[in-house]
């Protein structure tokens, strides 16, 4: 399955065979031997990159089947011989990370000691297609998810807030102003927002256009806590949830109405191919986070 795998999507043997440390003639034997066993054709290697053949997108399909029932078998017989232990591979964006993750993942390890964590940072779509892969088992993440197909466990939901520090030209004003007054006179202010990867990007844009706001974004950056500081020094607009809310001096918080809550969640791929692992990190988090 991984040369399978890793062919297609690097599209050509000299990539391939580079990715995954082997020889080209090596790989390129391997595949021809399957090619032979079964009396056809896998890839087009006429097509630059190399595509599969329609045997080949059948043999594909079929392969990827395997491989799902083999990893449910596995993920059966460890969640019947190991209760409490096992390896976890647990994404989380930036911001979560630095939030979250110390409400939940020391005291989860020294209730389960055994169980092994392995934790990949990444921005929303790059952690979604690593679910999808089966190169992470959960993920912490935010609503809305970019790949519908991915379920999930909700954490918690928090509110999000216009950050107006006291360099801003409206500052002064706020006490005299509506929520919607202010957000008509934003229009085409300057904006520090987060990069398009990241599911809070697309909440923050959300309330932009429910308020018919056109930002002019000036810096996007991977970090909330930068974006927040930015604002807080620059007089720029950004959005940031509730759990980023720190110094109120010389700022001043503008809560969004509770359509626009930040929903954290722990996606995962498949429900039924949780480990037990994965279970009990995620039914840990839901009581703990906020303790």
């Amino acid at each position: 399955m991984l040369f399978i795998d890793t062919l297609i999507k690097e599209g050509s043997f000299s990539k391939a065979s580079n990715k995954l440390y082997v020889s080209q003639p090596y790989y390129s034997n391997y595949i021809k031997s399957i090619e032979t066993s079964l009396g056809v054709t896998l890839f087009n290697r006429k097509k630059k990159p190399l595509i599969l053949t329609t045997e080949g997108e059948i043999y594909y399909e079929y392969l990827k089947d395997i491989d799902l029932m083999y990893l449910k078998m596995t993920q059966k017989l460890t969640n019947i011989s190991n209760y409490d232990s096992g390896f976890l591979r647990i994404g989380t964006n930036p911001t979560l990370a630095s939030h979250v993750l110390h409400k939940v993942l020391p005291a989860f390890t020294q209730k389960y000691p055994k169980i092994k964590i392995d934790l990949i940072e990444g921005d929303t779509k790059d952690l979604e297609n690593k679910l999808l892969d089966n190169k992470i088992d959960i993920c912490f993440n935010t609503l809305p998810l970019w790949n519908s197909s991915i379920d999930y466990a909700e954490l918690y939901a928090e509110n999000i807030y216009l950050v107006i520090s006291s360099q801003n030209i409206l500052y002064k004003d706020l006490d005299n102003l509506t929520l919607d007054q202010i957000m008509s006179s934003i229009n085409h202010q300057k904006f520090i927002m987060l990069k398009d990867r990241y599911g809070l990007r697309k909440l923050f844009c959300n309330i932009l256009k429910y308020y018919e706001i056109s930002p002019n974004v000036t810096i996007e950056t991977v970090s909330i806590d930068t974006a927040h500081k930015l604002a807080l020094y620059s007089g720029s607009f950004t959005f940031i949830p509730e759990t980023s809310v720190t110094d109120k001096s010389n700022v001043k918080y503008l809560k969004m109405p509770e359509q626009f809550k930040n929903r954290v969640v722990l996606a995962f791929k498949n429900k039924d191919l949780l480990s037990k692992a994965s279970t009990n990190f995620i039914d840990f988090s839901k009581t703990h986070i906020f303790n």
